[in-house]
C-alpha cells in the first residue's frame, strides 16, 4: 500500500436474513416454472394410480386443450396447470367449459394449490 493512500475499511460481515417456512414455500412457488409444476403433479398422480396423457409437444396440440387428461376407475379429470399469477386463456377458458359440461372433471391449479390438487388425486 502507498503511504498516502487511504486505509480500506474492513468489511463487514454481512447479515444473514431468515425466512419462514412459508415465505420459503412462497418463494419456491413463486419461481417454480409451470413444467415444473406439471411434473410434480404427473409423478403424483402416477403414485396414486392415475393414467395419464399429455401433450409433450404443444405445436401438436388443439389450443387451450388442458395441460393434463387423467383417468382412474370411473373418473376422467383434466388438469390445467399454471404458474403463480398466470390466467388462463380464452380458449382454455372455452375447452374446461366444454368438457365440464361433458361430464368431466376440470381443475386449474397453481403451486400454491398442492394441497387441494393431492386432495382431488388422493
Amino acid at each position: 500500500m502507498f503511504r498516502n493512500s487511504p486505509r480500506r475499511p474492513k468489511p463487514r460481515p454481512q447479515r444473514q436474513t431468515v425466512m419462514t417456512v412459508e415465505e420459503y414455500r412462497a418463494l419456491v412457488e413463486r419461481s417454480m416454472l409451470e413444467e415444473d409444476w406439471m411434473q410434480q403433479v404427473i409423478e403424483y398422480a402416477r403414485i396414486k394410480g392415475w393414467r395419464h396423457y399429455h401433450t409433450y409437444d404443444a405445436r401438436h396440440a388443439v389450443e387451450g386443450y388442458p395441460d393434463l387428461t387423467l383417468v382412474r376407475g370411473h373418473r376422467l379429470v383434466f388438469i390445467e396447470c399454471k404458474r403463480e399469477r398466470e390466467k388462463p386463456t380464452i380458449e382454455q377458458w372455452n375447452w374446461a367449459c366444454d368438457l365440464q359440461a361433458a361430464g368431466g372433471e376440470v381443475y386449474l391449479y397453481h403451486p400454491h394449490d398442492v394441497e387441494d390438487m393431492e386432495a382431488v388425486l388422493a
